[in-house]
């Protein structure tokens, strides 16, 4: 299910290369990857390729603004721009850490009740002059899924679906990666092609998205199976 929209994402929609990560309760349950890291030389992208992921960076360096907070180093900063590169396995492993309420493996990076902030949107005060609407962010540095108060709800994370409480941060050129609250789901998508979509239509990442999240529908801690080479589940729903 998830290996046939990437596949559809490369032969029909425009994509290069690009990986795709997902964990639940922690666990790491979708890893895929395909396509062309370099078409100059036709190396393959691997799990181990990094993409440039631009904003996504900025949930890096919101959740490290965070931790200096809870620390009482910083009382009141602007959250920094960033761009960095990282491939889909650290950036879902990131947001699996957020899903779990600020704690993945035993380490515990921030409180539950300040993770809670992300879900929190903040007034459409800001305009976004990038995506050409109302900034739909939370007071915790985060995009938002829904939209706030009259805005237009944001395409650059519609892959993400329709839970209000889910947060993420998505980068120019399509890479995203989000964290759900609520079941625990975190996604990345990292890539080497850039685009601008302007309807959900278009983006080629929304049908993964929905094939991740119907495909770990029911999915909990107690079914557990082995596949192999590049998918490591904990859902026998989910099939290569």
């Amino acid at each position: 299910m998830v290996q046939e929209a990437v596949d559809a994402a490369i032969s029909k929609r425009g994509e290069i290369g690009l990986q795709v990560v997902a964990y639940v309760d922690g666990k790491q349950v979708v890893d895929f990857w395909d396509g062309l890291a370099d078409i100059t030389t036709g190396r393959q992208v691997d799990a181990d390729t990094v993409f440039p992921v631009f904003s996504v960076t900025k949930a890096v360096t919101a959740v490290a603004l965070h931790v200096q907070a809870e620390r009482g180093l910083v009382r009141r900063a602007c959250l920094p721009g960033a761009g960095g590169i990282m491939n889909a396995r650290s950036a879902a492993r990131f947001f699996a850490m957020l899903a779990q309420g600020g704690a993945l493996d035993g380490v515990r990076l921030l409180s539950e009740e300040r993770v809670r902030w992300f879900s929190v949107p903040r007034p459409p005060c800001d305009y976004d002059y990038v995506q050409g609407v109302p900034h739909n962010g939370s007071i915790g540095g985060f995009h938002l899924v829904a939209s706030i108060g009259n805005a237009t709800p944001p395409l650059s994370m519609v892959a993400a679906g329709r839970n209000p409480r889910t947060f993420g941060h998505p980068g120019a050129g399509g890479s995203i990666g989000w964290a759900d609250p609520d079941t625990r789901l975190a996604v990345a998508m990292t890539h080497n092609r850039m685009f601008r979509a302007t309807t959900p239509e278009e983006n080629p990442f929304v049908p993964i998205g929905e094939a991740v999240r119907k495909a770990l529908a029911g999915c909990g801690k107690s079914r557990s199976v082995v596949l192999p080479a590049q998918f490591v589940a904990f859902c026998p729903f989910v099939t290569r």
